[in-house]
């Protein structure tokens, strides 16, 4: 690993506490979202879209390696190792390893992960 995959490597971990935390909040104090699931599969690769309410608050899962992510409904603010960015679809974006989000959906989305 060199010392830039390190620093990046460790920056994400910091926003991963912050997203532990976040997570245990949503968990005390707001009720579950329904956050329907499609999945897609071809030879070789797999895909997970969700679809995402207005208004949600939402945590992800920390992915074991570099996916390549969708956002091709809608407006959401997510935090990243750089703080918090607004992104508005459409917009494509590859998430490194290691890699644990949060974010706010200003109105519907769909977003998708491919695997």
């Amino acid at each position: 690993m060199t010392e830039i995959e390190a620093v990046l490597r460790r920056a994400s971990e910091l926003a991963g506490d912050k997203v532990d935390a976040l997570e245990a909040t949503i968990k005390a104090e707001l009720a579950p979202a329904e956050i329907p699931v499609k999945h897609y599969f071809s030879k070789g690769v797999y895909a997970r879209e969700i679809t995402i309410p207005k208004n949600t608050v939402l945590t992800g899962f920390i992915h074991k390696y570099e996916n390549f992510n969708i956002l091709s409904k809608g407006e959401m603010s997510v935090l990243t190792e750089d703080g918090v960015i607004t992104v508005k679809a459409p917009v494509a974006v590859v998430s490194p390893p290691g890699t644990r989000r949060a974010a706010y959906a200003h109105e519907e989305c769909v977003w998708t992960t491919i695997h």
